[in-house]
């Protein structure tokens, strides 16, 4: 639900929305992934100094534009907050409007937390692990974020009440912990409890409302009720349609959090229209190269390997790979899931080597960037299960498969859906040697 922003006065919060599968919001472009030293020769934009390590922030800013010293952001921060009462410098560009994302976005938080508890004031301490917990979900430390998240809630509440707008805020930021966690039946009952409150005091078409029922339902699909899930979306894609216009960043991230639904209720007939309608439409609205305009043309391609359209989905893997390349930071977890759909469709045209390279690439992104137990690794490893049998090493694919599922099971659980379907892999991959045997 985003940032808790410290403001003149107490009431007063802002939030930006996170959407399923990618971040649909407009202003939160980029994905968790440490930046990396800018280039020799490059200067701060603060300072104007090239010695010392010069940084990219990880914001939407390129070059020399994206160039920083840490110690000078934290400086230009403190000074926005100490002069202008302006808290937003501790984790967005002032320049592009993004958030900080990586190393960059875990300094500037942990600097915060230090300025707040120097200053001994509560209002801007909690504000600051507000960001923080954000700043852990999008490293991978999902639990620390989530048990970060309860402190902030049970803080702010106590601050300001129950069903102000900050401690409404940070129980929304509680539940999307809970959900990447995907401990769902709890982001769930959250969601709901949070969603009566903000129907009851801003009206139910107001757009944080809009966004909590979006974020519900998203999880509602995630937890299996697929078809409820669908027709929430609907219905707030027809109220932002009618209330925010077409062409609202918010209305293509629900027009694509509808398509995903679909996707996952294996209904992809009825997301393929969506995506028709979405992907000209992104391009158009935010720009082709635009972080979201290529995560939903990556959701495209994902489509088409579903559709069974393999030579269309491994074109269109392809070349989104090749722009996120360019805009993308190298070991961006968004980009390294589009790998693993490059991966399997280049695997089911046979040809093994290229499917092997990609997905070896994407699993080493991703154990970097989420960790190696992350959902997301755990589906790479499992998918280079797949194409090692495929190109004839039964045995090196059948193990991969074994090891993956033995840490599904310990993370995840014997019934999740991610740990079934590895386990129907491994039938299937079984039933085809016996099959096949003399």
């Amino acid at each position: 639900f985003g940032h808790v922003c410290k403001p003149p006065t107490p009431t007063s919060a802002a939030a930006s929305p996170r959407c399923r599968g990618a971040a649909m919001s407009g202003t939160t472009p980029a994905d968790p992934a440490a930046p990396s030293a800018a280039s020799p020769g490059y200067h701060c934009t603060i300072c104007l100094g090239a010695e010392g390590e010069v940084v990219q922030k990880g914001c939407c800013c390129r070059n020399d534009a994206g160039a920083v010293h840490l110690a000078c952001l934290i400086e230009h921060a403190v000074f926005a907050a100490e002069n202008r009462d302006e808290w937003t410098a501790w984790y967005t560009c002032t320049t592009c409007g993004s958030h900080f994302t990586g190393d960059t976005q875990m300094g500037m938080v942990e600097a915060w937390i230090q300025m707040a508890e120097a200053l001994g004031d509560d209002d801007v301490l909690v504000t600051a692990k507000s960001s923080y917990a954000i700043a852990l979900s999008d490293r991978g430390r999902l639990v620390e974020a989530k048990d970060t998240a309860v402190e902030v809630y049970e803080v702010t509440a106590a601050l300001h009440g129950p069903e102000a707008k900050p401690t409404l805020i940070t129980k929304g930021n509680l539940a999307v912990a809970y959900s990447r966690l995907e401990q769902y039946a709890r982001s769930i009952e959250m969601y709901r409890e949070l969603l009566e409150v903000q129907k009851r005091l801003f009206g139910p078409e107001e757009a944080i409302s809009l966004m909590t029922a979006e974020a519900l339902a998203c999880d509602m699909g995630s937890h299996g009720a697929n078809a409820e899930s669908a027709e929430i979306l609907a219905d707030v894609l027809a109220t932002r349609k009618r209330v925010q216009g077409p062409d609202h960043p918010s209305c293509l991230g629900t027009m694509y959090n509808l398509a995903v639904t679909c996707m996952d209720d294996h209904q992809c007939e009825k997301a393929e229209p969506i995506m028709a309608e979405l992907v000209p439409l992104a391009k158009r609205v935010m720009g082709e190269a635009h972080p979201n305009a290529l995560k939903i043309a990556a959701k495209a391609a994902e489509l088409q390997l579903q559709l069974g359209h393999l030579e269309e989905a491994a074109a269109m893997a392809s070349r989104t790979i090749a722009k996120m390349k360019l805009s993308f930071a190298a070991n961006d977890r968004y980009m390294a899931g589009l790998m693993i759909t490059h991966g399997d469709a280049l695997s089911r045209l046979g040809k093994h080597a290229d499917a092997e390279a990609a997905l070896r690439e994407a699993r080493t992104i991703l154990e970097t960037g989420v960790g190696p137990e992350a959902p997301v690794t755990l589906r790479s490893a499992s998918t280079l299960g797949d194409v090692l049998v495929r190109a004839g090493r039964r045995d090196e694919g059948m193990a991969l498969l074994k090891e993956t599922h033995a840490i599904q099971v310990r993370v995840l659980g014997a019934e999740h859906w991610a740990t079934l379907n590895t386990v129907a892999r491994m039938k299937q991959w079984s039933d085809e040697s016996s099959s096949s045997a003399p």
